[in-house]
């Protein structure tokens, strides 16, 4: 009977124990598990998540993306599609897309983010030969894009980009911004064969600065191309060869968008439509008949070649106009014109922009003699014309 009690009480004493215990954990398992968190640069860490670096190679994405900021403990980031592969630069923050990786999608998307880490380039071929995409978006974080990334991508209908070519910048040199360099075109004149022909549908995004020489040369397939107001600057010929569905007829004029990109070859007189932003290059250029253009105060640039060896007489800016670039050889060969006067918000002129305008003596500037001396005149802006003087609106002459 004594021993039966003993007993009975050695369990009422571990069962108190238990109760103690489990109390003082707080009821819940040790808060240290396995799951993934996102430090303080939105990187993933901890668990036993393995975290990729620059000596690992490629790393397929899982597709969760969120990461701190602003107080925000979960602040999400824009969605890539799951399963790209990615490799880690140096800098332990920032990625480049490698490859499709596992990802099974037909519409691609390359967000801003992958894993906590921002993608800023997409390597060479990373895509060459997923015949199955139908549609690719890349968005602004995205720095460079390497030749022939999307290479044979066959089925291709649409793709969205910040920009076209290798990278935004298009003033030093047109090599590698023609938009076939994406699909593995070395030069313009091989986009015809390199764009996927299923291709109709290229939207640039917001952001965008510029589009260079030769751009779409012959992009015969394109059908709609979207430019962003932030375009600043469509270099020569860079709709050449395209189909007649990426423009827009009116009064004569042809326009992609917001710029004026070609004209009828009977027209004599342009009044550009309200709201153009901006002449593409070698867009009037040897218009015999073309002799007087009136363009609207929201036209910034006047692009390279754009009346290159037009018989323009006359050219009329609106009240507050807002030019700003004049570039390369803009009226090379203009040997009709007798009198420009520009914007005082002009801020760049290119190379022999006035070559061949012999009767071309003076230059009206609407601003003050320091505002001109502030503008970013091309070494040999005046080479080849007749150009004497600059004459400012504070009466200084230069």
């Amino acid at each position: 009977m004594k021993r039966t009690a003993k007993f009975a009480l050695l369990a009422c004493l571990i069962l108190l124990a238990s109760v103690f215990m489990f109390t003082a954990c707080g009821g819940k398992d040790n808060p240290t598990d396995n799951h993934p968190s996102v430090d303080e640069q939105g990187t993933p860490s901890g668990g036993n998540q393995s975290t990729p670096n620059e000596d690992e190679g490629t790393t397929p994405g899982d597709g969760d993306q969120t990461t701190p900021g602003d107080g925000e403990e979960n602040k999400p980031l824009t969605t890539s599609s799951v399963g790209l592969a990615y490799k880690v630069n140096s800098d332990g923050k920032t990625c480049k897309i490698t490859g499709i990786g596992t990802c099974t999608d037909t519409d691609l998307i390359i967000g801003t983010h992958i894993e906590g880490y921002e993608i800023t380039e997409i390597d060479s071929s990373a895509f060459d030969y997923c015949r199955n995409l139908t549609s690719v978006t890349v968005l602004g974080n995205v720095e460079k894009i390497g030749r022939g990334a999307f290479s044979s991508c066959v089925g291709l209908t649409s793709i969205t980009l910040p920009f076209v070519g290798y990278s935004k910048e298009i003033r030093e040199t047109y090599a590698n911004s023609h938009f076939g360099y994406i699909f593995g075109a070395w030069n313009y004149d091989e986009n015809e064969y390199y764009v996927p022909k299923s291709l109709k549908t290229v939207v640039i995004l917001d952001g965008a600065e510029g589009i260079g020489d030769y751009a779409f040369w012959n992009c015969e397939s394109i059908t709609s191309i979207t430019i962003p107001d932030s375009v600043v600057e469509i270099k020569r010929s860079a709709f050449s060869g395209c189909s007649e569905s990426i423009y827009q007829l009116q009064d004569g004029v042809y326009y992609v968008g917001k710029w004026a990109a070609g004209a009828t070859n009977d027209v004599e007189h342009i009044t550009l439509r309200e709201g153009t932003i901006g002449i593409a290059g070698s867009a009037f250029s040897n218009m015999d008949n073309l002799t007087s253009i009136v363009i609207p105060d929201s036209v910034v640039c006047i692009g390279d070649s754009a009346f290159f060896f037009s018989d323009i007489l006359s050219i009329e800016f609106r009240a507050d106009s807002r030019l700003s670039i004049i570039g390369e050889y803009a009226f090379n060969g203009c040997s009709n014109l007798e009198s420009i006067s520009l914007s005082e918000s002009l801020t760049r002129i290119g190379d022999r922009a006035f070559q061949g305008c012999t009767l071309l003596t003076s230059i009206t500037f609407e601003g003050s003699i320091q505002e001109w001396n502030a503008v970013e005149l091309s070494y040999m802006w005046k080479s080849g014309s007749n150009i004497t003087q600059v004459v400012c609106s504070d009466g200084s002459t230069v």
